[in-house]
């Protein structure tokens, strides 16, 4: 499972959107090394059978397990830690996954593979976008290949794999369909975060499944696996790739994310809001 239950606050060549051209002005990013290895190796106009992509994805899969200290209620504290999901990201060993999994840890876990495990150290982490990117002492991995999250359209098939509720045996792979895309939830996490640019499927995210890939048909990372909605069912969120590009991009470059500050909280008006306060809601 993961470290925490609550849901919580994925290049190719030719770059059209703002995301993916940001990415492309960065040429010494070690991201664009990645995705041009990849991506010669397996070209995205492929279109895979389910078994075949998830043979390929499974080679860049990582189980993370983390460890920290909890209090008790006699104020005594106890080994604690969870499980999630990454992806190789660099075959010199750059790991995506989420900030959820790794905040507050004491030790980061990594077991790649090849059934290796080794410790894992954060690159930088974003809370944000719930994105975080870790480092291995490893050469000679499987990164894996990243979409286009643009190109998708509702209704397309998609794959989630992870090690979901930490189940013994390897990752779990489960498929469904692309729900809706760009959709925001608010109230994420005890930061009460706010996740924008998301795809919703019913693909089931289950703890343990956070951080792993959403794989579109040919095989490429489209979302980051992200959260689940409690009580609810069929409905799962993942972190689109092209959001996730530049945050990556600077995550690996400079270790953290500098923002400009408003002095201004963004909230999501529902309908159920604009009734309330008797607002008019424009759909463009």
């Amino acid at each position: 499972m993961d470290r925490t239950r609550e849901p919580v606050p994925n290049r190719v060549p030719g770059p059209t959107t703002p995301q993916a051209q940001l990415l492309a002005q960065t040429e010494s990013s070690a991201i664009q090394k990645t995705t041009a290895n990849v991506s010669e190796t397996h070209p995205a106009s492929n279109k895979l059978s389910v078994p075949e992509l998830v043979q390929i994805a499974r080679a860049s899969i990582v189980h993370i397990a983390t460890e920290q200290s909890a209090t008790g209620s006699t104020s005594s504290t106890f080994p604690a830690g969870g499980a999630a999901t990454g992806f190789v990201l660099e075959s010199d060993g750059l790991i995506v996954t989420n900030n959820h999994v790794v905040a507050g840890t004491q030790r980061i876990l990594a077991t790649l593979p090849s059934s290796t495990t080794l410790e894992a150290t954060v690159v930088g982490r974003d809370p944000q976008t719930d994105l975080a990117v870790l480092s291995v002492k490893a050469t000679g991995l499987t990164p894996i290949t990243l979409g286009r999250s643009s190109e998708l359209r509702i209704g397309d098939s998609v794959i989630a794999i992870g090690h979901a509720l930490d189940l013994p045996g390897g990752p779990t792979v489960t498929m469904g369909v692309v729900s809706a895309i760009d959709r925001t939830i608010t109230n994420i996490g005890r930061q009460r975060l706010t996740l924008t640019d998301l795809i919703q499927t019913d693909a089931s995210i289950n703890p343990g499944n956070s951080g792993g890939p959403l794989l579109n048909h040919s095989g490429e990372v489209v979302g980051v696996n992200t959260a689940g909605l409690g009580g609810s069912t069929g409905i799962s969120f993942a972190i689109s790739i092209d959001s996730a590009i530049p945050i990556i991009t600077q995550l690996v470059n400079e270790g953290r994310i500098v923002r400009g500050f408003l002095g201004i909280v963004p909230v999501t008006i529902t309908r159920s809001i604009a009734r309330q306060a008797t607002l008019s809601l424009i759909h463009i």
